[in-house]
């Protein structure tokens, strides 16, 4: 008869590898698709196709400047961040989610802009 295989627990270093790994993972995809995203919103500027001449008669008037606190923290506590988790090489779990939140709001604000630049094109 053959012997059933032991398994063995996971140890705690291999879980907090693991957890380093995802996270690393996870955090340099959504910089990816932040940064596409950002390229992606500078075609228009790029191309000929029309866009230009909408986006010479679309003004943006804020009857309140404190509204653009709120996307500037966001921006900033974005940039240092990423700073920290490069400088550390993604190496730290904690760092690495703290990015991963940091750039989903990021791009959450960035994606209610464009909604409400659209709207303002059509």
């Amino acid at each position: 008869m053959a012997k059933k295989p032991v398994t063995q627990k996971p140890t705690p270093a291999s879980i907090a590898a693991k957890s380093i790994k995802i996270s690393r993972i996870a955090a340099k995809a959504v910089v990816r698709v932040l940064l596409f995203l950002i390229l992606m919103a500078f075609v228009p500027f790029f191309t000929n196709n029309g866009w230009q001449k909408r986006l010479d008669k679309v003004y943006i008037v804020m009857p309140n400047k404190w509204v653009l606190v709120y996307p500037a923290i966001v921006v900033i506590g974005f940039m240092s961040i990423f700073i920290v988790a490069v400088r550390q090489k993604f190496s730290k779990a904690d760092v690495n989610w703290l990015l991963v939140v940091s750039t989903l709001v990021l791009i959450a604000c960035g994606v209610t802009f464009a909604v409400r630049l659209s709207h303002l094109l059509h």
